[in-house]
Order: C-alpha cells, then structure tokens, then sequence
C-alpha cells in the first residue's frame, strides 16, 4: 500500500502484459523518448468469435440496462445461507423478494389472500416436507389457485446433469439454474419473464 501511495503502481503490469502475449503467441515493444513519453504495441493473433459466445455477450449487454424494480419473486428454498446469497443478488436487482422455506409454505404462501401477487417463483428443489419438483406439480395442477397455475417457476439445483434439467422440465417447471447462480444467467432469464420489461437507453457522449 505504501508502495502504491509514493508510486502509484508497483509496475507489474507491463510484465504481466508481456507474458500473456508470449502465452498466446504474441509480441510486445516498446519505443520511448526522453522527455516525450513511451509507445507500447502489442501483437497477438486471434480466432474469430464464437457466434454462440457473441449471442451470449449481446445477451449480457442487452440485460445489463433492463430494470426489475416491477419484478415481485417468490424464492422458495430451506438452507439459510442458500437463502441470504439469493435475497442478496436479487436486492441488488432492485426486486422485491418474499421467501418459503420449503414448498408446502410456498403453496401456503401463494393461496394466503392477503400475499400479495407473485410473477415468478425461483424452487430449489432439494428440499424437506414437499421438495421443489412435487411443489411444481401441486402449483400447476391448480393447488395454489388458477391464479398460479401458469406461474414462471424457475429451477435452483446443484446438479448440473442433462437428466436434472429434463426432471425439472417433466415437472412443470420453465428454466433451469445450477448453483452457485451465475448472475447474469439469472439476469438472462428474468428479462423474459418481467410483467414489464424497461430498458434504459445508454447514451455516450
């Protein structure tokens, strides 16, 4: 830090940048003038994009000025800790979120008149007394009301395996999201499901 202070870099980061452009076959050179300054130039060869990644990068780009302050989420799921992480992220979304620590609440929850009205409902589906599959199936099936039966209900699983993904889709449930959450796969996901969806134009001047 003292470094920092007197210096305002320990001067690393020309040799960082060096090795990295070694490692992907690359150059770097440098042209300096007492008095004048210096020129890096850095030369690298590259593949072209992916056009499954540049798809996913315009995905990013486009979620990352949708608001969803008009968003009001049920997240149902019993770890504690599980739960902080997730209120968290969505705080800092800007969305309201209510929480259920296993689906029979989520269903008390949703049937409840005076809980207010939900658009999506984030299910683990690990969980004690009625897990997040059969919960799914009660809620389509019309236990939480007509009003619910249509309800965007989003997957939270650690399992990564294609068969978990089908299990949750045989269950009723819309998306599927592996743990930890990748943010902007969740970003991704509620920019479709929002009852209104407000993008903020970025204007650079």
């Amino acid at each position: 830090m003292s470094t920092t202070r007197n210096f305002g870099s320990t001067g690393l980061g020309l040799a960082l940048t060096k090795q990295l452009c070694e490692l992907i076959g690359g150059s770097i050179t440098a042209q300096s003038s007492l008095g004048e300054g210096s020129v890096f130039t850095f030369s690298v060869q590259l593949a072209y994009p992916d056009p499954e990644t540049t798809q996913t990068e315009k995905t990013r780009t486009t979620t990352s000025f949708v608001s969803f302050s008009a968003l009001r989420v049920l997240l149902v799921e019993d770890n504690l800790i599980n739960q902080e992480v997730m209120i968290a992220i969505l705080n800092s979304l800007a969305i309201k979120a209510d929480v259920a620590n296993d689906g029979l609440e989520a269903l008390a929850m949703l049937t409840h008149p005076k809980t207010s009205k939900f658009d999506l409902i984030l299910m683990d589906c690990q969980m004690p007394n009625l897990d997040g599959y059969e919960a799914t199936r009660l809620i389509r099936a019309g236990n939480a009301g007509e009003l619910y039966s249509k309800i965007p209900i989003i997957a939270l699983t650690p399992n990564t395996m294609n068969s978990e993904r089908e299990k949750c889709l045989d269950a009723g449930m819309n998306e599927y999201l592996t743990k930890p959450i990748n943010t902007d796969a969740l970003k991704s996901i509620l920019a479709g499901y929002q009852p209104t969806c407000t993008a903020l134009t970025k204007i650079v001047l």
